[in-house]
């Protein structure tokens, strides 16, 4: 599966998705610094690390998590249906 992790932080949760065999992990965060912590100490070959804005994501995976993002976002209702909407595929889940 490709799995989005949006507000991946220092990688934690990414990396327990490449090891449960995810073919892909996206992993994306708005803290450069997290993002720089996540790349020392998390190098597998499944999982990519990007600074970026759930709004910019533009790829469609078959599984988005986030773990402790929405209460942080703006508009966490209008984030949820455009990833409805754009980036999960059909049959996909958001967890």
């Amino acid at each position: 599966m490709d799995v989005l992790d949006l507000g991946c932080g220092e990688g934690d949760l990414s990396a327990m998705i490449a090891f449960a065999g995810a073919k892909d992990v996206h992993s994306i965060d708005y803290s450069e610094e997290a993002l720089k912590e996540a790349r020392i100490r998390i190098n597998l070959d499944n999982v990519r690390f990007q600074l970026l804005d759930g709004e910019k994501v533009e790829e469609d995976y078959d599984v988005i998590v986030m773990a402790g993002v929405l209460e942080h976002i703006d508009e966490p209702f209008k984030l949820l249906d455009r990833l409805l909407k754009i980036n999960l595929r059909k049959g996909g889940r958001i967890i």
